[in-house]
């Protein structure tokens, strides 16, 4: 990139590796535990030239390819620099070399497929034993694991290498009316989205919450809430982090 012109270059070479299991119904005789796997590796090359910002990607990670990407991000950039004349100050920063990974104490990509499904199919048992509803077909519980990889390589001498874990999950109680809808709903607790390990499901203690009565005297407390009708007007909606996240994707 730098010997076809451009000011700075950088390189990311990225690889997600996610898995995806879950379970409708029960999990006692209803629809068995499924995973879904995916693997996406690519590398994508960034360039400064004039000002001007240029970027091209692939998941051809040979020698000749990535040197054809350093070649087409340049030339976007030149033709970007055809506009208004303009000016990119990148600072000055310690160049940055090693390697991290998030401090997770187990990494979630690492456990089993069968014991992740054990461990779905064990709680939902537990919930069963307790008298408590999953909601099942067409929202099935569902766990959520991530290793996302990434090396970084700058034309100003910058090489790292950074590993980060997104670990969470959904298993969701509920209290169904005749319509075949749910009277109330309520998760699990300790569950949701965020950087961990396949710790995140072994802290949360998920039996303790179905045998302590706990998620059932919270769904039936929302059934003992009142209802009124909701009226025509503008009101002020204060969400979440995780509201926000989901809105984002």
């Amino acid at each position: 990139a730098r010997a076809a012109g451009a000011r700075y270059a950088d390189a990311r070479l990225t690889r997600l590796v996610r898995h995806d299991y879950g379970v409708a119904g029960s999990g006692r005789g209803g629809t068995p535990p499924f995973q879904d796997d995916e693997e996406y590796v690519g590398v994508g090359v960034r360039t400064l030239v004039e000002g001007y910002w240029g970027f091209s990607a692939s998941t051809v990670m040979t020698p000749d390819g990535v040197t054809r990407l350093a070649g087409d991000a340049v030339a976007q950039a030149k033709e970007n620099a055809k506009g208004p004349p303009y000016t990119v100050e990148l600072g000055q920063y310690p160049v940055a070399t090693g390697v991290w990974a998030a401090p997770v104490r187990i990494d979630p990509i690492t456990i089993p497929i069968e014991e992740k499904q054990a461990f779905i199919l064990y709680w939902h048992q537990c919930a069963e034993e307790v008298g408590v509803r999953l909601q099942g077909e067409g929202n099935p519980s569902w766990l959520s694991f991530a290793r996302h990889e990434q090396v970084v390589a700058t034309s100003e001498g910058a090489l790292f290498t950074q590993t980060r874990y997104e670990s969470g999950g959904s298993i969701i109680c509920h209290i169904p009316n005749n319509a075949g809808g749910s009277l109330a709903v309520q998760n699990v607790h300790g569950i949701d989205v965020c950087g961990a390990g396949w710790e995140l499901f072994l802290d949360a203690q998920i039996p303790e919450q179905f045998f302590s009565g706990q998620l059932k005297q919270e769904l039936q407390r929302k059934v003992a809430i009142p209802s009124k009708p909701s009226t025509v007007g503008k009101y002020t909606l204060v969400c979440d982090g995780a509201t926000m996240a989901a809105l984002a994707e």
